[in-house]
């Protein structure tokens, strides 16, 4: 449960660009690992006939949850990281303006639309 809980802290501090996929990617780790730790434990209170890891459960449940969200985080940040960096500077470029921020999230919808069909026409 303590290692879903720090990707989850992890998974917070992927927004800027430079730094998305690593953290993205040790978030995945750890929740995997987190997953994996949970499993064996109950396994091994099955194996032992007790119920004292009750919390594993719940450790299954919310490692399983935090393994897939930061998967697709870093899926995505792999497949659309240029697109996000492009995003990020010209939202940092737009400022206060409404019509500029609007144009920004335009650009986005398109390169990434564009980087989809791209790649499902070859």
């Amino acid at each position: 449960m303590f290692l879903a809980l720090l990707s989850l802290i992890a998974m917070l501090f992927g927004g800027h660009p430079q730094r998305a996929s690593y953290v993205f990617g040790a978030a995945f780790v750890v929740a995997l690992t987190g997953l994996a730790l949970a499993i064996s434990s109950i396994r091994g209170a099955k194996r032992a006939g007790t119920r004292r890891p009750r919390s594993s459960a719940l450790g299954v449940t919310f490692a399983a949850i935090l393994t897939a969200l930061s998967g697709l985080m870093l899926t995505a940040v792999l497949l659309f990281g240029p697109q996000y960096t492009q995003y990020v500077n010209c939202m940092n470029s737009a400022g206060s303006s409404t019509a500029a921020q609007n144009a920004c999230q335009t650009d986005l919808d398109n390169s990434i639309t564009t980087r989809i069909l791209g790649s499902s026409s070859k």
